[in-house]
């Protein structure tokens, strides 16, 4: 049963739905277009009508892991639904559900070769939406913007090249080099087999010239070979990108880069 002296919206799921989303939205979800799945359904019912929202809460949780959202945005999600709630919901329980569900859905690992590019032995697209959602979320947690925290390195050495192999071993010099230098964590992604291009995730921080120009200077020596028999670009081009203030931005702004 409901509270008697419940404000309205706490008795009709679809409004009650509705203000957790824009609460959600408005200070703690990243991707607006992402947040609604069924089991966000489930959970506004049971509030609705008093009963105890655990199960729902905790198949909401892993259905969040199961998507590739974070501990710390499921948890935000949540406490966005209890400040609307009228105390009806109480904070540890909900906080225990979530991490159950959390738990259980994060222990689902997806195959691990669809993370990884087989040409190049770095991570794919996917992996660098899921790794750019952690850094957006932990900067926000901690009142910083990721553009202040991160940036992108971009290394492209295509050029037109018909030759199955020539392509194959620029992908897989490339690959070799970026993982060699950045292997301190941070997350190198191919963008696509064949390309010749990839992007690293790095820290922001004062050796960022040094370290441009340093895996310049290892991509030109390790893909020499294929520079002369006309399978790479001569010289590479080797950047540095700013992250935008945004998540969505962020997507974006690697699909441009991509193409």
């Amino acid at each position: 049963m409901t509270t008697r002296g419940a404000p309205p919206i706490l008795h009709d799921p679809e409004a009650l739905e509705g203000a957790w989303r824009t609460n959600s939205v408005n200070s703690a979800w990243l991707r607006p277009g992402d947040w609604h799945v069924p089991e966000v359904e489930a959970v506004a019912e049971f509030v609705a009508t008093g009963a105890d929202p655990s199960s729902a809460i905790e198949s909401l949780a892993r259905a969040r892991a199961h998507n590739g959202v974070g501990l710390a945005e499921t948890l935000a999600d949540v406490r966005c639904l209890a400040e609307i709630s009228d105390g009806q919901l109480d904070p540890w329980q909900c906080a225990e559900a979530v991490a159950r569900g959390w738990q259980d859905g994060s222990l689902v690992v997806a195959n691990p070769m669809s993370m990884l590019d087989p040409t190049t032995s770095m991570a794919t697209l996917p992996y660098l939406a899921l790794r750019l959602r952690e850094i957006y979320a932990h900067a926000a947690a901690n009142d910083a913007n990721a553009s202040e925290t991160h940036c992108l390195l971009v290394a492209e050495t295509a050029v037109t090249c018909t030759d199955p192999w020539l392509r194959f071993e620029r992908g897989s010099l490339l690959g070799s080099v970026l993982t060699d230098v950045f292997d301190a964590g941070e997350t190198s992604v191919s963008l696509g087999s064949g390309s010749g291009a990839a992007i690293v995730v790095i820290e922001r921080g004062r050796q960022l010239g040094r370290t441009l120009r340093y895996t310049k200077r290892r991509i030109e020596a390790a893909l020499a070979p294929v520079q002369r028999a006309g399978g790479a670009r001569h010289p590479v081009h080797v950047w540095v990108e700013s992250l935008p203030r945004s998540y969505d931005a962020a997507l974006a702004q690697v699909e441009d880069i991509a193409r």
